[in-house]
């Protein structure tokens, strides 16, 4: 191309053109490989944070590990008995009025309004599926002595006796 007083080579401006690309591209691979990097070490030491705030978040469990599921274990059965406690009522009159089929039908499970143990940002958690069986049964374990003292105590206190005396009264009666 010829304007008058400069010539201008459009193979050069070609070759320039790649050249800066070129450039560009590898400062961009270079960008992208630094930030991956940083990604990767960010990784790393969030693993070691988690590792030290729960020792089951290692690779390989050692005895704080099993001590800390342990401690799971129990807590988050007995949690599991106080949240069934709690939510008792609630989930008897979903029951009984239908609320509970109804939102199965409609959802695929049922959950109670009131879940006071629900809805907080440290939950209790088991790693294992070990952990889960015996959570389930100190939950479970839990219940039933529950259950068995409240039972005793009602017998010892004759509050069950008095209605079971009247009954039989009544039928010695009409007898």
């Amino acid at each position: 191309m010829d304007s008058g007083k400069y010539t201008v080579d459009e193979g050069m401006v070609d070759k320039l053109a790649n050249v800066a690309q070129d450039i560009s591209d590898e400062y961009r691979a270079k960008i992208i490989a630094e930030e991956q990097a940083k990604s990767e070490q960010a990784q790393v030491e969030q693993q070691a944070v988690d590792t030290q705030a729960d020792p089951r978040n290692s690779d390989t469990w050692g005895a704080k590990a099993l001590i800390k599921e342990g401690q799971s274990i129990l807590s988050g059965g007995l949690q599991d008995t106080a949240s069934s406690i709690a939510t008792f009522p609630e989930r008897t009159v979903d029951a009984l009025s239908g609320e509970m089929q109804k939102q199965r039908e409609e959802t695929g499970s049922y959950k109670p309004d009131f879940t006071p143990f629900g809805g907080y940002d440290n939950p209790i958690e088991t790693k294992t599926w070990w952990g889960k069986q015996l959570r389930g049964l100190v939950h479970f374990g839990s219940l039933a002595a529950g259950t068995i003292l409240t039972a005793k105590a009602a017998a010892a206190t004759g509050v069950v006796a008095l209605p079971a005396g009247l009954i039989a009264q009544i039928l010695t009666i009409q007898l």
